[in-house]
């Protein structure tokens, strides 16, 4: 289930950006190498993530319009936002009512 009753638990907060697009990983770094991944879906999801409100999930259009037709009732339109070096882009916000776990 998706439902985050007082999630601002001991001063515990979140906020979450989703995006969907191609992107590319790579290992990098020498004795600590991490994977790590690149591009522009990366960067558009980590804009979305950044203008999103405290404890909230905000997905990007794109994102909006793969989410499952059970799961519509629970999206809703916010206003756009200027996210820096895309532009103004429209986003959606699921709420935290939504309960993943029932069957469609």
């Amino acid at each position: 289930a998706c439902v985050f009753p007082n999630a601002n638990v001991a001063g515990l907060t979140y906020h979450i950006g989703i995006h969907s697009g191609p992107c590319f990983g790579a290992v990098i770094g020498g004795n600590g190498a991490i994977f790590d991944l690149f591009g522009d879906t990366v960067n558009t999801a980590s804009r979305t993530c950044s203008t999103a409100a405290v404890d909230s999930i905000q997905v990007s259009s794109v994102a909006n319009g793969l989410i499952l037709p059970r799961l519509r009732e629970f999206v809703d339109p916010l206003p756009a936002v200027h996210m820096k070096g895309k532009g103004t882009m429209e986003v959606f916000g699921i709420r935290a009512d939504a309960d993943m776990d029932q069957p469609s």
